[in-house]
């Protein structure tokens, strides 16, 4: 089902790593209405966790813009690194620094975001869904290692 972001979206984001290898991102949207979107992809190594962490987020900002243009965002994440990060940008970002300005200028386009830390791996369905979908993603990469 199509989205509909007239009351805002609640977008779920993760990130997974191996340590040598490629690394995996998602992000799940959902609506008010009952309305699902997800995006997943790979990323190559080197990488981190905290790196795919950050992709998914910059991710879903610029998908969700490029097709509903400015909208409200809770972006719901089980990496306390990105939710202190992203919500206190007066923080010491000291590594990842492209992807932190890649998210920053995510956020600079919609009219208004929000983070939402929450315990990973506790049943909490569309969390859930983006790391099942994170792990598939890392694990369909192609490169070799």
């Amino acid at each position: 089902m199509a989205l509909n972001p007239s009351s805002g979206l609640l977008v779920y984001t993760d990130g997974a790593y191996s340590a040598r290898g490629p690394g995996g991102w998602s992000w799940v949207a959902v609506d008010a209405f009952g309305g699902e979107q997800f995006s997943s992809g790979h990323i190559p190594p080197p990488t981190t966790n905290n790196r795919a962490e950050l992709v998914a987020v910059y991710a879903a900002l610029d998908d969700l813009h490029a097709k509903y243009g400015p909208v409200e965002l809770e972006i719901v994440s089980d990496s306390i690194y990105v939710v202190k990060g992203a919500t206190y940008p007066e923080r010491a970002r000291n590594v990842n620094r492209d992807l932190w300005d890649r998210v920053d200028r995510g956020i600079e386009k919609h009219a208004y975001v929000q983070f939402r830390h929450i315990p990973g791996h506790v049943g909490v369905k569309y969390n859930e869904l983006a790391d099942t979908l994170a792990v598939e993603a890392k694990r369909k990469s192609t490169y070799v290692y």
